[in-house]
């Protein structure tokens, strides 16, 4: 049998079948795509309105120190030797942000409105995105016979007092069942060409249907809908040995997605197209992670990332509220090239 057709019909993601409504499926997909994307942006809007008030009645912190700004440009730009020198390196950009970070915090309006976002975000999500799960679902439970669901411990926002905690990640199983037995290494990353992933799993990773599941983490508060993407708390301890600053990442909730999950492919390379693609090859201005886990070599550049999205969450709500749209829009037009939309 072939599993992969079977499982892009089981997806949705195939031919198109026609249902009672007179529609395709894919059609109403593209429908359920786009009133989400509206209900979406509305909300969005109305936070935005709702906590810029209450924010300027709480003495913000203003604006950006210049160098914090101009590093912000040259990340959101990719010109780093325009904003930053002609001696620019990821180093020093990661080192402005983590400067600043340590002294600010994000607002408390701006935590407010996130988790009103991602309380609509995440029951919107979770009801367009239910058919795709179940059809994905069938199919790896059609491929290896095993529980398509996935349970794993991750990171997600630090207590008061410091302390780090944890929670189970919901996601879709995209590798076998054994891919972290002792006999395959144990926990690891994933990485190019992952001979753990099934062949269902490849098409559910590459598309993010393996993540749709996290929508139910955003509702009950152990993720939000922007931020780091989750690490295991020992890969994260790992890293943390061999780059400090990315202990940084956990001052704000875990997120289903992100600027770096937007920027970079899922083993942390940036993506074809994206300023960093050609930059990185100079050595001078970037030098990957040595003596860390497989797969987390360009963690510098996830960090960078990460650490200008909690930069933002320390000014205006309205500036917020518009990357949000931006880098879901991003993330969800990514999906819907993969699958041909």
């Amino acid at each position: 049998m072939n599993f992969r057709v079977l499982a892009i019909v089981l997806v949705l993601l195939g031919p198109s079948v026609e249902v009672q409504a007179g529609l395709s499926v894919s059609e109403q997909l593209r429908q359920c795509c786009s009133l989400a994307s509206r209900v979406f942006d509305s909300s969005c809007r109305l936070a935005s309105r709702t906590f810029a008030k209450v924010n300027s009645a709480v003495d913000p912190y203003g604006p950006l120190p210049i160098e914090v700004q101009k590093t912000v440009n040259a990340v959101e730009t990719g010109d780093y030797r325009k904003h930053l020198g002609p001696d620019a390196s990821i180093d020093q950009a990661i080192e402005t942000f983590a400067n600043y970070l340590s002294e600010k915090q994000p607002t408390l309006p701006n935590e407010l409105m996130m988790r009103a976002i991602d309380i609509v975000a995440g029951v919107v999500g979770l009801g367009v995105s239910t058919p795709v799960v179940l059809g994905a679902g069938i199919a790896i439970l059609i491929e290896d016979g095993h529980d398509p669901r996935f349970f794993q411990t991750r990171l997600t926002k630090d207590a008061p007092n410091g302390e780090s905690v944890t929670f189970e990640i919901y996601k879709l199983r995209s590798m076998s069942i054994d891919a972290e037995s002792a006999q395959n290494g144990g926990a690891q990353f994933a990485r190019a060409g992952d001979s753990r992933v099934t062949r269902v799993g490849r098409m559910i990773r590459a598309t993010r249907i393996d993540e749709l599941l996290q929508f139910i983490n955003m509702i009950k508060g152990d993720m939000s809908l922007i931020g780091p993407r989750p690490e295991r708390p020992v890969l994260a301890e790992k890293i943390m040995k061999a780059l400090p600053h990315f202990k940084l990442r956990t001052k704000v909730k875990a997120g289903v997605t992100g600027i770096s999950a937007s920027k970079f492919d899922p083993i942390g390379a940036p993506r074809p197209g994206d300023p960093l693609f050609e930059l990185v090859k100079d050595e001078k201005f970037y030098t990957p992670l040595k003596e860390v886990p497989n797969g987390a070599e360009h963690a510098k550049l996830k960090l960078l990332g990460d650490l200008l999205w909690m930069v933002k969450l320390t000014q205006s709500p309205q500036n917020i509220a518009i990357l949000v749209v931006k880098t879901s829009a991003k993330t969800a037009d990514t999906m819907l090239k993969k699958v041909g939309y």
